[in-house]
């Protein structure tokens, strides 16, 4: 566990001490080994805008599509380099006002990596089953949120289902 870890942490150009504590963590793991990768959360502070040491303004969508494809390369990374077996697990933090972007971040990596077409990484696709609507609003199921927003152990029945 990396407290922090973002998509961004993963770019390689990266040289923050979130992006050194991944790859020493990363060595710790015994190579072909089975790992279930989660990023914490994806990133929409306001610096991300000017990030990477360019000047010019990105927007939203470019900001996304950039952690988006770290996630991705860095996945591809593990399975290459350590000989890894991947599932990646869905982004789940969804404070309120950004399921949106949470359910098309999960969809944009679960089509790129059926796309990959490696029997070495898999999606873990359970964000659908841990929601509900109530009155016109999509919610986190309390059986899997401790609060509305972070997941609580009941979840993981979800999470090995999905693997077998």
């Amino acid at each position: 566990v990396i407290e922090g870890l973002h998509p961004t942490d993963l770019i390689d150009k990266n040289f923050s001490s979130i992006h050194f504590a991944y790859i020493n963590k990363i060595k710790t793991i015994p190579i072909g080994s089975n790992v279930i990768f989660a990023s914490c959360e994806i990133d929409c502070r306001d610096w991300l805008l000017t990030f990477n040491g360019k000047t010019e303004i990105y927007t939203l969508d470019e900001v996304l599509k950039i952690q988006m494809e770290s996630l991705i390369n860095a996945i591809i990374n593990l399975v290459t380099t350590n000989k890894f077996k991947v599932w990646v697990h869905p982004m789940y933090y969804m404070p309120v006002g950004t399921l949106e972007i949470v359910q098309s971040f999960n969809q944009f990596i679960e089509t790129n990596i059926i796309n990959l077409k490696n029997d070495n990484i898999k999606f873990i696709n359970i964000l659908n089953k841990m929601l509900i609507e109530v009155e016109d609003n999509i919610i986190f199921n309390k059986e899997y949120s401790k609060d509305g927003e972070y997941l609580n152990a009941n979840y993981i029945k979800l999470v090995e289902e999905s693997m077998n």
